[in-house]
């Protein structure tokens, strides 16, 4: 699957029906770039950090079943939180981001 740019409201075909409306929320309220890429072996999803001038950035992969995709995408979210609060302080998986 190659990337495609693509209004967020195509987050639809990958997330369960009800919890599209809160996971825009997020997407909007944190200007994330959410990239849906192709199956990668190593890694469900990833965020970076906004860059200067920059949007925080998700990917997730779109192979994805839409539950694995939710949980990978919340996961990914919990970082950009962890991130805004702490900055580059604490741990990628450590107590602050729990």
């Amino acid at each position: 699957m190659p990337k495609e740019e693509a209004p967020l409201n195509h987050l639809a075909k990958y997330i369960p029906q009800e919890s599209l409306e809160d996971v825009l929320q997020y997407l909007v309220h944190y200007k994330v770039h959410l990239t849906i890429t192709r199956k990668r072996i190593s890694v469900l999803g990833d965020y970076r950090h906004p860059l200067p001038g920059k949007n925080h950035r998700i990917s997730v992969n779109g192979n994805l079943n839409p539950y694995s995709f939710l949980v990978t995408l919340l996961h990914e979210l919990a970082h950009l939180v962890a991130f805004e609060k702490y900055r580059n302080r604490i741990q990628p998986h450590g107590r602050e981001w729990q």
